[in-house]
């Protein structure tokens, strides 16, 4: 009886083991509770015999503008394929930026679609140096916070396509790469939190097949993750594609932002907010937001004639007599638009604002100065380039600020608003030489000056509190002048010649053979956990330490 329990535990023990395996094998093979796409695109530079080329920035762009549904082709897939093939036309395999490709790919003769799919809005959020993206929460709101997973995550709950641009540590001579975010371990409800991985395609990398779960750290303050052949990466910036609105042309991306506090001398809390913000051309798409408090919930009116037309201008409104704004108090509020642009016009969009702002009950209405402003920035010739010609080719964005002050002196207390902006240039666009231009349209009801222009750079998109707290001017005019409608406009060059930083394009390409497991040819085997290149106890152990363990945020009974 004793030989038969032998036996029996003996059974159970290569049982047990047998289902550890089998779990283990299931769950790297089918990791991920959600993806934007399922299957997502993936093209491959093997596929098209470009292993030793740096066209991971093509591959990622190609399958963002197929799983926005461009391209030809029977399956998404087939589309991505088609779209590399032409932006390897166009560019060549050498290194380059995907933000660019994606702009040129819309606005080029491949793309049937224009006037028909919405998807026309591209966006770089973080930087192209070697340093980490720090993203704020909440879309422009006022509070530091590293939420960069998160946003990332909800990105593509929202349903826009997201490129991710890696690097390796500062100084490494690896440069970049791109990699395509399609999901991560949660379920498709918008997340409240950072998650604990992310899930992407890779040109250079089908380890497991065509999708790669990688595990975030917060090492660094910065979004890292060791990559598939070993490296500890961290994320520069993002590219997203969201949908906005159809057109036939380009688009342009302004931040308007403003700060204006209650310096009432009566002492009196405001208990309005208001103003109105227009283009001279289609805003395709805008985003108010004012960082204050109310039950009362703001009214955003825009002027367009029917609901598929586009507007020119909008106005915001909000009754905060709730929660009145005191004496000494200050809001901000970041108004984010995309607007049309045709560079063929000679023309760039204008930004016009007029409005109170901050309104008194037991006050008369004031004016204060309207104006309207834009950046004029050069082109260069010709004015689609190619890859080869230029690798490090990029658009990026002019920061500015201004102030409107009450008196001459230009002093502190003087001052009873100010502006900052962020304002896109085009790939095609030199990136050293723009001109700012800003026109009265509206007379101050009391005396009012204008001046303290500051301009400076940067290659992603700045607003809320990363806008506000730019410090990095590289042209300051402090000087002031008196501002009523018979001031001729502001003219300030915006010339920058050797003062922008002009980093690498992505220009991964894997090793001419495997130098360690991971690369391709030598890709980590599924059951090495630890990536060390075995599979042995180590790996056992470590998942025996975890065994039925688990870290979903939405189950309750996880720890």
């Amino acid at each position: 009886m004793r030989f038969f329990t032998n036996i029996q535990r003996r059974y159970r023990v290569w049982f047990f083991l047998v289902l550890i395996i089998i779990s283990l094998s299931a769950g790297i093979s089918s990791y991920g509770k959600w993806l934007r796409i399922n299957p997502p695109p993936d093209v491959d530079k093997a596929a098209h015999y470009h292993t030793k080329t740096s066209t991971c920035w093509l591959a990622t762009a190609s399958n963002m503008l197929a799983g926005a549904g461009y391209g030809t082709g029977a399956t998404v897939q087939a589309r991505a394929d088609n779209i590399y093939n032409q932006l390897v036309t166009q560019f060549g395999t050498g290194a380059g930026w995907t933000d660019v490709a994606v702009s040129w790919w819309l606005q080029s003769s491949n793309n049937q679609w224009k006037g028909l799919n919405d998807y026309t809005d591209v966006t770089v959020e973080g930087n192209k140096n070697n340093v980490f993206w720090l993203h704020d929460s909440n879309d422009g709101a006022f509070v530091s916070s590293d939420t960069g997973a998160m946003f990332m995550a909800n990105e593509l709950r929202r349903g826009q396509l997201l490129g991710i641009s890696i690097s390796w540590p500062v100084g490494n001579a690896f440069g970049g790469h791109a990699i395509t975010g399609w999901g991560d371990s949660n379920d498709a409800n918008t997340l409240t939190s950072n998650p604990a991985d992310v899930i992407v395609t890779d040109s250079d990398y089908d380890s497991g097949g065509d999708t790669q779960k990688y595990t975030y750290s917060t090492i660094f303050n910065g979004w890292r993750f060791t990559y598939a052949n070993g490296s500890f990466v961290f994320i520069k910036h993002i590219i997203t594609l969201c949908p906005c609105s159809p057109t036939n042309v380009t688009t342009k991306k302004v931040i308007h932002s403003f700060k204006e506090c209650n310096n009432s001398v009566l002492g009196d809390s405001a208990t309005g907010i208001t103003y109105t913000v227009s283009s001279d051309v289609n805003i395709l798409c805008y985003k108010a937001d004012v960082n204050w408090t109310s039950q009362n919930v703001p009214v955003i009116t825009d002027n367009r004639p029917d609901p598929n037309s586009n507007p020119t201008q909008f106005t915001f409104s909000w009754n905060v007599s709730d929660n009145p704004i005191a004496n000494g108090s200050c809001v901000y509020s970041t108004n984010k638009l995309t607007v049309e642009y045709d560079p063929n016009s000679g023309t760039e969009p204008k930004i016009s604002h007029t409005g109170d702002i901050l309104t008194y009950a037991s006050m008369p209405q004031e004016f204060f100065p309207g104006f309207d402003y834009k950046i004029i920035s050069n082109l260069i010739s010709p004015v689609i380039r190619t890859d080869a010609n230029d690798p490090n080719i990029t658009g990026g964005y002019v920061i500015g600020a201004f102030s409107v002050y009450n008196g001459p002196a230009g002093m502190e207390s003087e001052k009873v608003r100010e502006f900052r902006f962020c304002y896109e240039y085009k790939y095609f666009h030199d990136p050293e030489n723009h001109l700012f231009t800003l026109i009265p349209t509206q007379e101050p009801s009391n005396p009012s000056w204008i001046g303290n222009f500051k301009f400076g750079h940067s290659y992603g998109l700045l607003q809320g509190e990363k806008l506000w707290g730019y410090e990095d001017w590289r042209i300051q005019e402090p000087s002031l002048q008196e501002f009523n409608m018979a001031m001729p406009p502001i003219m300030i060059p915006v010339q920058m010649p050797g003062l922008l930083p002009y980093p690498r394009g992505e220009n991964y390409m894997p090793p001419e053979t495997p130098e360690h497991c991971g690369d391709p040819g030598m890709e980590f085997m599924q059951g090495d956990l630890n990536r060390d290149c075995y599979v042995d106890f180590k790996d056992f152990a470590l998942m025996a330490s975890e065994w039925l363990s688990c870290n979903d945020p939405n189950n309750s009974l996880c720890n």
